[in-house]
């Protein structure tokens, strides 16, 4: 049986997996994959707009910005904005559980200054574009080619 712990040291930037067996050993992987906080916050919105797509039964775009606003409306009594209290539960109900940190990140990116976040449209800004029209719409504003 071998056990293993993904360990990131504060003083190194790199991973290092450290197996437990009889014997110790250890070995650094280059080619694990560190998601950005940015890129953890847009997949936190793609499986949003997943989510929201199976709760619709893959119906039309109408049909999904209906369902979603009308789950953040249930959490503030129909009023047009909502705080991050109420954006938790509703992420909850959605089961996004245990991502706390990208959830809360997701409400920033589309509150106000006051720490409000419009319903209307943040629903529109979420199911409009999904995460490829995203990135693609973020490299040609950057001037970046396409890979």
């Amino acid at each position: 049986m071998e056990f293993a712990i993904l360990e990131i040291t504060p003083s190194s930037p790199s991973q290092r997996l450290h197996h437990f067996t009889p014997f110790f050993y250890q070995t650094d992987h280059a080619d694990c994959k560190v998601m950005s906080a940015e890129e953890s916050v847009d997949n936190v919105e793609e499986l949003l707009r997943k989510r929201v797509e199976t709760m619709a039964a893959f119906g039309q775009l109408s049909k999904q910005k209906f369902k979603l606003s009308r789950l953040f409306g249930k959490y503030v009594d129909g009023a047009p904005d909502m705080d991050i209290e109420s954006f938790s539960c509703a992420m909850v109900e959605l089961n996004f559980v245990g991502c706390q940190q990208n959830i809360e990140a997701l409400f920033n990116r589309y509150a106000s200054p006051d720490g409000l976040l419009n319903i209307e449209s943040t629903v529109n800004a979420i199911l409009d574009q999904n995460l490829r029209q995203k990135r693609d719409a973020q490299k040609r504003a950057a001037g970046g080619a396409f890979s």
